[in-house]
């Protein structure tokens, strides 16, 4: 288990509580969500209240999408619950450096990652309210005696909608590398809901062909498009994604570079100038992540 993790409980308990692992074993759960704007995200965890959260903290006092996740890690019998916000200590530095390295190993050894991909912040939900389909065509049905007997609604795939990166989470930087880690992730889209695991991805309206990019330029090139809250967390929120593959590949990777392919990833430009504005000085300017 992690160094820190949700004891959810059982269906209709009316607390969960924050718990030292200390070493213990279990099959946990983790959650990939959408922090929110900076500064707006009040449910997390610091040195002032942390001796609350271990005394329990009340299902109710929890943000929607966070008490979803708890009801699907209840769901399929499992008693733990990893959240970042409650179970890193927030503006505790050495914490932070402790758990950091730790992330993709939560990510990794999670036996589901749930992802909240419609919800812009943990308020909305993992269960969008939005309208699933803009585009629908109504089919008359009969009845088998050929009496017309009502009508159904038929939605048309729209190619965002179908793709497990659409919704805000796909905007988060972070998001990325819990995405790609995960040995199964169960993501709650306006779409509907979407798996993926090693053998399969499908959904509960669409099935899909193809998997996700194993190419890392083109994994840079989405990551490029994700927000981070702090820009300085660029190389640190793929740090943990680029072990894994130079695990498996002996492919030595370096602060977001992979050896045999140091040519092709100098080889790179700015879609948009106005990017320029969010330069990062501590890294050179031929670098990808400056």
């Amino acid at each position: 288990l992690p160094t820190r993790v949700l004891d959810v409980g059982i269906a209709g308990c009316e607390h969960i509580s924050l718990i030292e692992s200390n070493g213990r074993h279990g099959n946990f759960c983790a959650l990939s969500y959408c922090w929110g704007p900076k500064g707006t995200q009040t449910m997390i965890t610091t040195r002032d209240n942390i001796h609350h959260r271990l005394g329990g903290i009340p299902f109710g006092s929890l943000p929607k999408t966070f008490q979803d996740a708890v009801t699907v890690t209840r769901a399929i019998g499992i008693r733990y619950l990893w959240i970042d916000s409650l179970c890193i200590i927030q503006g505790d530095k050495q914490d932070w450096a402790n758990e950091a390295g730790k992330m993709a190993g939560v990510y990794q050894n999670a036996h589901l990652v749930i992802a909240a991909s419609g919800a812009e912040n943990p308020e909305q939900g993992c269960y969008s309210s939005q309208r699933r389909c803009p585009y629908a065509v109504s089919v008359p049905y009969y009845s088998s005696r050929g009496r017309k007997d009502g009508l159904m609604w038929l939605s048309v795939p729209v190619q965002r909608e179908t793709s497990p990166y659409w919704g805000p989470l796909r905007q988060r930087g972070w998001a990325l590398q819990e995405s790609c880690l995960a040995r199964r992730i169960l993501r709650f889209t306006p779409a509907g809901m979407i798996w993926r695991c090693s053998g399969l991805m499908t959904s509960e309206r669409y099935s899909f062909a193809w998997i996700y990019p194993e190419v890392w330029e083109e994994i840079l090139e989405d990551f490029s498009d994700c927000k981070l809250t702090y820009k300085e967390d660029r190389l640190v929120a793929l740090e943990g994604l680029g072990r894994a593959i130079q695990e498996v590949t002996r492919d030595k990777y370096t602060l977001g570079i992979f050896e045999s392919s140091i040519p092709e990833q100098l080889f790179w430009m700015l879609e948009d100038a106005a990017d320029e504005s969010e330069d990062l000085a501590a890294l050179p300017s031929w670098h990808w992540a400056s």
